[in-house]
């Protein structure tokens, strides 16, 4: 394994390139999925707001996908609260992004993982 000293300027530009359009794709589905809320803040409002709750997961350790889960929401609870929004209007699309990035993808890759090992188990020799 490579440490970041040893990669090449190049190989260090792709990374952060891939990382700010992961960024951007997180926050344009949240955004999506406020907007479908109607929660009639403006997008700027929207736009400060997410990147407070993702600068928030990020600061706060989550130390497996489940406690991920409750950072999120109650950071976007509490940066959207300021603005007189409810709860339950910013905790549905929280969920259902967490749904789309986390736990679905988890589920593919543990069917994925699961016939990895049964095909390794069939192979052995008893």
């Amino acid at each position: 394994m490579r440490t970041l000293d040893e990669l090449s300027f190049h190989n260090l530009l792709s990374f952060i390139a891939l990382t700010i359009f992961l960024y951007v794709v997180f926050v344009l589905q949240l955004l999506i999925l406020l907007k479908s809320m109607d929660i009639g803040l403006s997008t700027s409002i929207l736009m400060a707001g997410i990147s407070g709750v993702f600068l928030r997961k990020t600061v706060i350790p989550a130390f497996n996908f489940l406690s991920d889960l409750g950072v999120r929401e109650f950071s976007a609870v509490f940066f959207f609260s300021l603005y007189g929004i409810s709860a339950p209007a910013v905790i549905l699309p929280t969920l259902i992004l967490w749904l789309i990035n986390i736990f679905l993808p988890s589920l593919f890759g543990m069917y994925f993982i699961a016939r990895l090992r049964l095909s390794k188990l069939r192979a052995q020799p008893i």
